[in-house]
């Protein structure tokens, strides 16, 4: 027997574009479409074990800490979030088990997967959110199933010019708009990723504000306050606790 794999989907981030690419279908066709998909990745990443992380209804410790996080996102269509009960209880029922996360899926999905890892078992996460991308250096692997495609550190350095291990020193310097995560006012992507190219990291950037140009040395020096809170909403918690058996999310063998 090889070392068991465990797949974790990221669940609404692959139920909502699904649902988006075809929004009035009928709910149960919908189920069955999700229910092939999660078949499909169990074959091609070859699972042992699959499992669905859902968000949490309590508020985020991110809303708590900026309340502005994530302001002004499209809440979930009716015709979806009437449904998830039964899209969960349908996926149950063919074998893939879901948990709902506390709070934010994307701590819960971490932290489980960095767990998983210290019991040498391999973990892939399936999702396209790019925050999941600073968990490359501690060998969990990202596939992004709608492209059909890894997303590995060539990945990250074409997209962001950075490696996995910068990317929250990126987002605390330039924040993200996606997730309204406001950074250092005036300091936009492409400043930034010069910074952290030619000093490594936000604190060694803090270090020698005294070699910068007079602008960007005040933008740094008055908006320091924002990118400690920026770095703290980009970064993801992996230490949620979890009570859960890795045999209850054993997939049948369908190779």
């Amino acid at each position: 027997m090889g070392q068991p794999h465990l797949v974790i989907v990221d669940a609404l981030n692959l139920v909502r574009r699904m649902h988006a690419a075809l929004p009035e279908e009928p709910p149960e066709h919908f189920c069955n479409r999700v229910q092939r998909n999660l078949l499909k990745l169990q074959r091609g990443l070859k699972a042992s074990h699959l499992m669905l992380v859902w968000d949490g209804d309590r508020n985020s410790w991110r809303k708590q800490l900026y309340p502005n996080y994530k302001a002004g996102r499209s809440p979930m269509p009716a015709s979806l979030s009437d449904n998830l009960t039964a899209l969960i209880t349908h996926c149950e029922q063919h074998g893939y088990r879901s948990i709902t996360a506390d709070q934010e899926a994307d701590d819960a999905i971490a932290s489980i997967a960095l767990k998983i890892l210290n019991n040498n078992v391999m973990a892939t996460i399936v999702s396209t959110d790019k925050g999941f991308c600073q968990l490359l250096g501690s060998g969990v692997r990202l596939w992004d199933h709608f492209n059909q495609k890894p997303i590995d550190e060539d990945t990250v350095l074409l997209r962001f010019e950075l490696a996995s291990n910068q990317l929250t020193q990126l987002w605390a310097l330039a924040g993200d708009s996606g997730n309204k995560i406001p950074g250092v006012k005036g300091i936009g992507s492409k400043t930034a990723v010069g910074l952290l190219q030619r000093y490594g990291s936000v604190k060694a950037i803090y270090q020698h504000l005294d070699e910068l140009p007079t602008a960007q040395r005040n933008k740094l020096a008055n908006d320091k306050e924002a990118a400690r809170i920026s770095y703290q909403l980009a970064k993801l918690k992996t230490n949620n606790q979890f009570q859960l058996r890795l045999s209850d999310f054993r997939v049948k063998d369908m190779s």
